[in-house]
């Protein structure tokens, strides 16, 4: 770890403060499978209103952040990279949690899933879990350290 090195003027080093320091970048990639949340009345075809929530947590810091929401599909196409300053001694959790979204009601969780990293390179197909989940969600996690001292 290179002494002099911290992320802002004035801070502690980062030899001294934390073993993570950087960017996480998570892209939601797409999903398939997903439970039909909205009844459809007369003809039509039930469907979802997906978004992912994702949320990344290290030690007390949580951050959140969602993709857009994507009207009446059940196999959402995101493409979203959502990036995460860290910058702790806590290695990070990431949780993605996928709702149907409703105008008058609350909104419908589809189902999560829960990372802590490292992970593997590459997008990675993970099946959704938790009450009444169903399908899978791709996502791939990149992890862009900051400084020479990075690990």
């Amino acid at each position: 770890v290179h002494p002099e090195f911290s992320l802002w003027p004035g801070e502690v080093p980062v030899q001294k403060l934390t073993a993570w320091c950087g960017a996480l970048v998570v892209t939601v990639v797409s999903a398939a499978g997903l439970r039909a949340a909205d009844t459809a009345y007369f003809f039509g075809k039930s469907t979802s209103d997906p978004y992912a929530k994702v949320v990344v947590e290290c030690g007390p810091i949580k951050q959140h952040k969602k993709t857009k929401t994507l009207m009446k599909t059940l196999a959402p196409e995101w493409g979203e990279a959502l990036e995460f300053g860290v910058r702790s001694d806590h290695d990070p959790v990431v949780t993605v949690e996928v709702y149907d979204y409703d105008m008058a009601s609350a909104d419908d969780f589809l189902g999560r899933v829960v990372l802590t990293l490292p992970v593997g390179p590459g997008e990675q197909q993970l099946d959704l879990v938790g009450d009444k989940a169903s399908g899978h969600i791709k996502l791939a996690v990149e992890w862009r350290p900051v400084g020479p001292a990075a690990p």
